[in-house]
């Protein structure tokens, strides 16, 4: 059996870059909203009236922010064992990844997505929380032969 080839030129840029140059910073996603201005004194002057009728409304939770990493790669061109690998055989990619100072590792990671696009060659991948993250993908036939995962870049969200 063939495998893909697991080498990946795996080039990472991210939305903005911040002022230290060993550093990115990224953005949030475009049509988040901004958390609500906390709720205006009522009219009952600070005193509670027993009722409901002068109480404003709850305030809902503010949507998560994201980031995003936004990942682009070279595909492979040859099989693991040398054959040569068209562009037209490659089926999709798996990307997995994890935090640093989580539970997770590449063998059990809390990032997982498959990219059904065998000839994409860029994803946006959006994340809930800052700090550093630690990233690998892998290419996927279309006989379902998974490559060894590429070398493991590491991100830094802020």
């Amino acid at each position: 059996m063939f495998r893909v080839v697991s080498i990946f030129l795996l080039c990472l840029f991210l939305a903005a870059c911040g002022s230290d140059s060993s550093s990115y910073s990224t953005t949030p996603a475009a049509g988040q909203a901004s958390p609500p201005n906390p709720p205006s004194g009522s009219s009952d002057n600070g005193q509670n009236h027993g009722g409901t009728a002068n109480r404003p409304a709850p305030t809902p939770p503010p949507a998560a922010q994201t980031y995003q990493i936004h990942l682009s790669w070279e595909p492979p061109t040859s099989r693991e064992n040398g054959d040569p690998l068209p562009m037209g055989e490659i089926a999709s990619y798996l990307i997995v990844g994890f935090m640093e100072n989580s539970n997770h590792n590449l063998d059990n990671p809390e990032i997982q997505v498959r990219i059904d696009d065998g000839g994409a060659t860029e994803h946006i991948l959006e994340v809930y929380a800052p700090g550093t993250y630690h990233l690998a993908m892998a290419a996927v036939d279309h006989n379902g032969l998974q490559s060894e995962l590429s070398n493991i870049v590491e991100v830094r969200v802020q």
